[in-house]
C-alpha cells in the first residue's frame, strides 16, 4: 500500500504485467479470490492471499481480482484504499455487498468477460472459501468455466522479489535484530543473573509480547506494520525438531536456550533463531562452532544461478566427519509474504536453481548432541533471513545479520551496551553468569531477594498449619444469587404442586424466577444463572434467547464450580408469534432489570458505620479552626468549601459549621489510620490531616459512602500572598520569604501537633506522619487524579494532598506486581492486590523507573510484603476471577509453590543466601554463543 494508505496504481499495474507474463498461453486469466479475514490458516498464508498482497501490498477481505489478458476486473465492496484504482485505463471496478444475499450482477459481468475460455486458479486454496459467502458465491457461479490449477506458476513468480519487496523484508530483519537485542538477550541475562525459573510457555509468551511492543525498536518507522508471522518459540534440551516448535510447560534447562522469531513488516517476512549453551565444555563450544561454518557456507554459496543441492552439498560437507549426523537433512527454506514456501527448500535431492531475488531463512541444526557423561542430549540452532544478491556481500546479503545473541562483559545486564557494535567474523561470545558471592548478598539487590524469600517463607508456615478447608473458611464464601442457589438456600422456587403443563412463557418477580417451557412443562430458572438477554424476528415470529453463565464465559461460577461433572445449558430460545412482541418485550425488560438488581446486590458491600453517640468534651476538646472538609459535606450553595471547625472530643471527632445543617461526627472507634499530613514541598498547596475509617459513613443525606475524610487549609494561598507583592529591594525579597516561610511552619506546627494530641485516644500506631524522604511520583488510582507525589507513612501509601484522594492501608495487601518492568522503558506501574480477591486490586501508574529501587526497599523493610515483576501490564479483573474459583474449588494456594503467586508469576528467585563455600568467589559461569556476525 502507498505511503498515503491507498494501493499504488502504477506498482499494480506492473505486477499485473507480471502475472500476465507468467500465464501459460491457452489460459485467459488469473482469479484471485479474498473472502473474510481469518487466522484459521496461520501460521501459513494461503497462495491466493500472497498474491493479493503482492499486487495491492495488502490484505483486502471479500474482494475477487480477475487478471485477463486485456482487462483486470476487481469486485469488492466500497473501500477507500480502491479508490486511486478508479478511471484507470485497463481496471473495471464493480461494486458489490459481502452479505448474505450478495449482489451478483458484477459477478456475472466478469464470467461473461471469461466467455469459455479456460482460467487460471489456486486450486488448493479453494475449499478453504468454504462458509465464506462472498467468495463461495463467485466460485460456484465460476463451475461452469474450465479451471487450471496455477499454484507452480504463481509461486515461481513470487518467489522473485523485486526492490520493494526485499526492502520490506529487510524492515522485518532489522526488526528481528533489535528483537534479540534489547528483549531476547536482556531477558536472558536477567534470568540467570537472578537464577529465575521460567517455563519455555511462559517465556515464548514474553517474546510474543514483545513483537507488539514498539519500544524496543530505537529509531525504527512503521512499527505498527509489524505482526508475528508465527508463535514465536523458546525451547531448551533435546528437543523435536518440528518447526515452529511447540513450547512446553517445563522450565528452561540450563544447558542450551533456544529461541526463534518471526516477524512480518507490511507481510513480508524474516526469521531470526539463535541458541545459547550456558556453562558450555570445550566440545560444547566446538559444535557450536561447527554450526556457525555451516551457516557461512550457506551465506556464500546462496547465489544467483546456483543448484540448490550443490548449496545444500557445500553446506553439508563442511562441519567434522562426526558432526555430519547431528546435522539435520533441511538447511532452509524459500520465505516471502508465505513464511515457508516448500517449494524452495534446501535438501540433498531438492530440484532447480537459486535466482537473485530469492529471501531464503537457513536454519543450521545440530540435534541429538550427546553430554559427555551424562545420558541427555541436546541441539544447537542458528537461524538467519538471507537475500539473494549477485554482487553484495554478507552485511548486505544476511538481513538478520549483527543479531546481538550475547553481551562479552563481565556484567550481566550492560546499560551502556546499545547492541549496534559489530564483533570480530567468528568471535565467540559469551554470557557470564555471576554465582551468588558474599558480595552480591551484601548488595541491596542480594537484600531484597534475602527479604523476599524471608517473607515467603513466614507466609508459607503462617499458612502450614491449616487445612483446605480452613484456608477456604478464612475467605468469605460466595453470598451471590448464584452461589446461594447452587448451595439449596434459595427456597420455594417452584410451587409445591407439579409443574404445570403450558407452552407459554413466564416470569415471577418475586421470587425472581422465569417459567420457561421444556416439553410442554414450565421449567423454572433462576435468573441469577442468565448472563443476558437476546431478541430477533425471523419470517413472522419473535425470538427471546436466554444466555447462561457457564465455565468458559465465567471462570468464578459456583454451580459449575460445585458440581464441575454437570453439563450446563448455554443458551435457551423461545419462539413466539410476532404479535406478541410487546407481551416478550415486556418480560425481557423484567429479567435484565432482574440482571441488573442481582448485579449490585452482589458485589461486596460494607455495613455503613453508626457516627451516633458522639460525648463532647467539657469546654470543647483539641480544635483545628478555620479549615475546610473533603469530601464534600452536603449538597446546594456554599457547601463545596464550607469553612469550619474541627474538633476532637472524648470519643470522636466532630466538624461543624455555620453553613452546613448539622455536624459530621466521627467516632474514634471507626478511625483506622489519621494521617498528619504537612505541606513539605513546593508542589504541595495544602496541609491536611486526613482520616482513614474502617467502614464508610455517609456525609449527608443520599450522599455516596466514604471510608475517606480530612480537613484541610490552603498553605500557599496565604504564601502567595505575602511574596506575591512588588518588591523594592533585595531585603524585602528576603523578608517575605522569611515570612512566607514562618507562615508555612506555624501551620505545620498547628496540624502535626493536632495528630499528635491524639496519641492517648487512639490505638498505638493509628496516628502516623509521612517519612520526610519517603515520597514518589506516579499517577494514583490508575491515573484517574494526573501525575502526582504520593507518601509512604509505616502502614499506608497515601495521596492525601491532591485533588482525588488515595489511601492504601497496607495490611490489607497480599502481594504488590510491579508491571511493564522493561530494560530501558522509562516507567513502570505498582498493582497492590488485596487479601480479599473480591476487592478490585489498586493501582499507582507511570511512576518514574528511578522509584523502583526505593518501592522494593519500602515493601521489604517496612510493609514486610511481597513484590513480583511482570513485563507487561495484567488483566486483573480475570486474574482474580481465576483464582476466586480456584479458592472455592481448594485448588489455590497462595504460598504454595505449585498453585500461587510463586507459579503465576514464577520469579520463585533463590534465598540469595551466601555460599560458605571457599570457592564463592570462583570464577563467572558462562552462557556461550558463538556468532559470527554479533554484536558485542
Amino acid at each position: 500500500m502507498a505511503e498515503d494508505g491507498y494501493i499504488d496504481a502504477p506498482l499494480f499495474k506492473q505486477r499485473v504485467g507480471l502475472i500476465r507474463a507468467n500465464l501459460p498461453v491457452d489460459v485467459e486469466g488469473l482469479v484471485v479470490v479474498r473472502g473474510v479475514h481469518s487466522e484459521e490458516f496461520m501460521p501459513e498464508y494461503l497462495t491466493t492471499y500472497s498474491l493479493q498482497v503482492f499486487l495491492t501490498r495488502t490484505e483486502l477481505a471479500n474482494t475477487i481480482i480477475v487478471v485477463l489478458k486485456d482487462e483486470i476486473y476487481i469486485a469488492s465492496g466500497k473501500k477507500k484504499s480502491l479508490s486511486n484504482l478508479v478511471g484507470v485505463p485497463g481496471i473495471t471496478m464493480l461494486t458489490c455487498n459481502a452479505k448474505q444475499d450478495v449482489n451478483t450482477e458484477p459477478f456475472k459481468a466478469i464470467l461473461a468477460k471469461i466467455g469459455t475460455g479456460k482460467v487460471g486458479v489456486i486450486k488448493d486454496d479453494l475449499k478453504h472459501m468454504k462458509g465464506e459467502h462472498y467468495a463461495e458465491k463467485f466460485l460456484e457461479m465460476m463451475k461452469p468455466i474450465e479451471q487450471v490449477d496455477l499454484k507452480t506458476e504463481m509461486t515461481t513468480m513470487l518467489r522473485v522479489k523485486d526492490n520493494k519487496e526485499l526492502a520490506m523484508h529487510k524492515k522485518a530483519g532489522a526488526f528481528c535484530k533489535s528483537l534479540f537485542a534489547k528483549g531476547v538477550v536482556k531477558e536472558l541475562q536477567k534470568t540467570f543473573e537472578m537464577e529465575k525459573k521460567i517455563t519455555h510457555e511462559k517465556f515464548s509468551n514474553k517474546l510474543a509480547d514483545w513483537i507488539d511492543q514498539p519500544s524496543l525498536m530505537k529509531g525504527m518507522d512503521d512499527v505498527e506494520e509489524i505482526s508475528a508471522a508465527f508463535a514465536p518459540t523458546i525451547q531448551s534440551g533435546n528437543y523435536t525438531a518440528e518447526f515452529p516448535g511447540t513450547p512446553n510447560t517445563d522450565n528452561l534447562n540450563m544447558t542450551n536456550v533456544t529461541a526463534v522469531a518471526g516477524v512480518r513488516w507490511r507481510q513480508y517476512c524474516a526469521v531470526v533463531g539463535r541458541t545459547f549453551l550456558i556453562n558450555p565444555t570445550e566440545e560444547q563450544k566446538a559444535a557450536y562452532d561447527a554450526a556457525l561454518a555451516v551457516r557461512s557456507a550457506l551465506i556464500k554459496s546462496l547465489k544467483p544461478s546456483v543448484k540448490i543441492s550443490d548449496v545444500w552439498k557445500q553446506a553439508a560437507e563442511t562441519p567434522p566427519e562426526q558432526l555430519r549426523k547431528h546435522l539435520h537433512i533441511e538447511l532452509g527454506f524459500g520465505t516471502g509474504v508465505e513464511w515457508k514456501d516448500t517449494g524452495l527448500t534446501i535438501a540433498k535431492d531438492s530440484p532447480g536453481t537459486i535466482e537473485e531475488g530469492n529471501v531464503v531463512i537457513i536454519r543450521v541444526r545440530l540435534e541429538n548432541l550427546p553430554i559427555k557423561d551424562s545420558d541427555s542430549k541436546y541441539v544447537i540452532e542458528i537461524l538467519d533471513t538471507i537475500a539473494v544478491m549477485k554482487d553484495g556481500g554478507e552485511d548486505e546479503s544476511v538481513l538478520t545479520g549483527g543479531c546481538k545473541v550475547a553481551a562479552e562483559s563481565t556484567h550481566l545486564i550492560d546499560d551502556e551496551d546499545d547492541g549496534e557494535e559489530e564483533s570480530e567474523p567468528e568471535k565467540k561470545q559469551v554470557i557470564k553468569q555471576r554465582k551468588t558471592t558474599e558480595n552480591y548478598e551484601l548488595s541491596r539487590g542480594g537484600q531484597w531477594l534475602s527479604k523476599q524469600q524471608e517473607i515467603l517463607l513466614a507466609n508459607r508456615k503462617a499458612t502450614a498449619g491449616l487445612t483446605k478447608e480452613a484456608i477456604k473458611a478464612k475467605k468469605a464464601k460466595d453470598t451471590t444469587a448464584a452461589g446461594k442457589l447452587s448451595r439449596g438456600e434459595l427456597t420455594n422456587l417452584v410451587d409445591s404442586r407439579k409443574m404445570k403443563e403450558t407452552t407459554d412463557l413466564d416470569i415471577d418477580l418475586s421470587k425472581q424466577v422465569v417459567y420457561f417451557p421444556i416439553n410442554g412443562r414450565s421449567v423454572p430458572i433462576h435468573i441469577s444463572t442468565i448472563v443476558n438477554t437476546k431478541q430477533e424476528t425471523s419470517k413472522g415470529c419473535y425470538v427471546l434467547r436466554l444466555q447462561f453463565k457457564n465455565a468458559q464465559a465465567n471462570t468464578n461460577f459456583t454451580p459449575y464450580n460445585l458440581y464441575p461433572k454437570h453439563v450446563f445449558i448455554k443458551e435457551l430460545c423461545y419462539k413466539c408469534d410476532i404479535t406478541r412482541t410487546a407481551e416478550m418485550e415486556k418480560i425481557r425488560a423484567h429479567i435484565r432489570n432482574i440482571i441488573n438488581a442481582l448485579k449490585k446486590s452482589d458485589s461486596v458491600k460494607e455495613e455503613v458505620a453508626d457516627c451516633s453517640g458522639l460525648i463532647k468534651k467539657p469546654g470543647g476538646g483539641a480544635k483545628l479552626g478555620n479549615v475546610y472538609p473533603k469530601p464534600k459535606v452536603g449538597s446546594g450553595k456554599g457547601m463545596t468549601k464550607p469553612l469550619g471547625d474541627f474538633e476532637a472530643h472524648e470519643n470522636g471527632f466532630r466538624f461543624s459549621s455555620k453553613v452546613i445543617p448539622k455536624p459530621i461526627d466521627i467516632l474514634y472507634s471507626n478511625v483506622k489510620h489519621v494521617i498528619a499530613a504537612p505541606h513539605t514541598n513546593k508542589h504541595d498547596r495544602y496541609a491536611a490531616v486526613h482520616i482513614r475509617l474502617h467502614k464508610p459513613i455517609e456525609l449527608y443525606a443520599d450522599s455516596a459512602k466514604t471510608k475517606d475524610f480530612q480537613v484541610y487549609t490552603e498553605v500557599r494561598n496565604e504564601g502567595e500572598n505575602i511574596s506575591s507583592r512588588n518588591r523594592t529591594s533585595e531585603r524585602e525579597d528576603e523578608m517575605d520569604e522569611e515570612a512566607e516561610k514562618r507562615i508555612i511552619d506555624r501551620i505545620n506546627k498547628e496540624f502535626v501537633g493536632f495528630a499528635k494530641g491524639l496519641s492517648g485516644k487512639l490505638p498505638e500506631g493509628t496516628v502516623e506522619i509521612p517519612y520526610p524522604d519517603g515520597y514518589f511520583e506516579g499517577a494514583p488510582g490508575g491515573g484517574q487524579g494526573g501525575m502526582g507525589y504520593i507518601s509512604t507513612t509505616p502502614s499506608t501509601i497515601n495521596s492525601v494532598l491532591d485533588s482525588s484522594i488515595f489511601c492504601l492501608s497496607m495490611d490489607m495487601v497480599e502481594v504488590v506486581v510491579f508491571e511493564r518492568v522493561v530494560q530501558g522503558q522509562s516507567s513502570f506501574d505498582a498493582v497492590f492486590v488485596m487479601k480479599d480477591y473480591r476487592i478490585p486490586v489498586q493501582q499507582i501508574t507511570n511512576i518514574p523507573v528511578q522509584y523502583l529501587a526505593f518501592l522494593k526497599d519500602a515493601l521489604c523493610h517496612k510493609y514486610n510484603t511481597k513484590y513480583y515483576e511482570s513485563d507487561k501490564s495484567n488483566f486483573w479483573t480475570n486474574i482474580l476471577k481465576e483464582i476466586i474459583k480456584e479458592e472455592q474449588s481448594g485448588n489455590w494456594e497462595a504460598w504454595g509453590s505449585n498453585n500461587g503467586w510463586e507459579s503465576m508469576f514464577n520469579l520463585d528467585a533463590s534465598s540469595g543466601s551466601g555460599s560458605s563455600d571457599s570457592d564463592s568467589d570462583s570464577d563467572s559461569d558462562e552462557v556461550y554463543s558463538g556468532d559470527s556476525d554479533s554484536d558485542s
